[in-house]
């Protein structure tokens, strides 16, 4: 899944045209290829009982307000606003919030509505030329 989604990035930035530095696309590919990573290993069963043990509630929203990657992003990439980055990184830490409160049942219809809808906050908001693929990735 990593690279698949390091895949997608580098379609997104060249259908942007972007004229990043060997550097820029480095650290981009790196973000990409980590957050799709972090995606499957989040769903096997020794990585669910490390981020969601029993008893810590919190762990969760420890885990998800760590991952800064759209603020380090805003720093390399020319052009990219801080507040939609940091709305973003606040979306992802709320969604996950919110989806600790719901019940199990519930929890998959809560986390795809809140991405739908933070993705379209963020893309109202605005995000840099090339980054189109962090916003589904990151929530």
């Amino acid at each position: 899944m990593g690279l698949g989604v390091a895949a997608v990035a580098i379609g997104c930035a060249r259908l942007a045209n972007v004229h990043w530095a060997a550097w820029q696309w480095a650290l981009v590919l790196f973000v990409a290829f980590d957050l799709g990573g972090g995606i499957v290993s989040t769903c096997l069963p020794a990585t669910l009982r490390a981020v969601r043990p029993q008893g810590d509630p919190l762990r969760p929203l420890y885990n998800a307000a760590l991952h800064i990657h759209p603020l380090l992003l805003t720093l390399v990439i020319p052009g990219q606003d801080w507040a939609a980055m940091f709305l973003l990184h606040g979306a992802g830490a709320a969604g996950v919030a919110a989806a600790g409160l719901m019940s199990i049942r519930h929890r998959a219809g809560l986390a795809l509505a809140w991405c739908a809808g933070a993705i379209a906050l963020i893309n109202s908001v605005g995000i840099a030329p090339g980054l189109a693929w962090l916003a589904p990735t990151y929530c």
